[in-house]
């Protein structure tokens, strides 16, 4: 064998070891074609330079203490996690629990479908860290 086709071949079978890992890395990725029947027209996020704003969910928001709580959490919380992020935020779903009130759930989605969650120290006074929202960048996922 001449070390032209010996390229060739190793050439090939890196070639099908790219194509195989790419098909399992988006075997999880919806694919936009079959939803066109739907009335909301889909597209690859990957083709998208513009994303709308995320949606941002408050779960059990009776336990916050108000006004002044969620304008705390949009600026030391929401705004600051999503300008930072490199890749483009789906939804980000804010959690009061119950038993817990120095602690504010956060669970961010990304439109590449990787998630992340987390619980933020709310002081007793009902204040947040303005760096607290970094743990959700964190590697490994807390």
């Amino acid at each position: 064998m001449t070390s032209t086709h010996r390229a060739t071949g190793v050439l090939a079978f890196a070639l099908v070891g790219l194509l195989g890992h790419a098909a399992v890395a988006s075997d999880f990725a919806m694919d936009p074609s079959r939803l066109s029947r739907s009335v909301v027209r889909y597209r690859d996020h990957g083709q998208i330079s513009d994303f709308p704003t995320p949606a941002v969910y408050f779960r059990a928001a009776g336990l916050s203490s108000g006004p002044a709580e969620y304008a705390e959490i949009k600026e030391k919380i929401l705004y600051p996690l999503i300008v930072k992020s490199r890749k483009p935020i789906s939804a980000v779903v804010i959690q009061w629990f119950p038993g817990q009130p120095t602690g504010l759930g956060v669970t961010v989605l990304w439109t590449d479908g990787e998630a992340r969650e987390s619980t933020l120290a709310r002081s007793p006074q009902g204040h947040y860290d303005a760096e607290a929202y970094e743990i959700l960048f964190a590697k490994p996922t807390p």
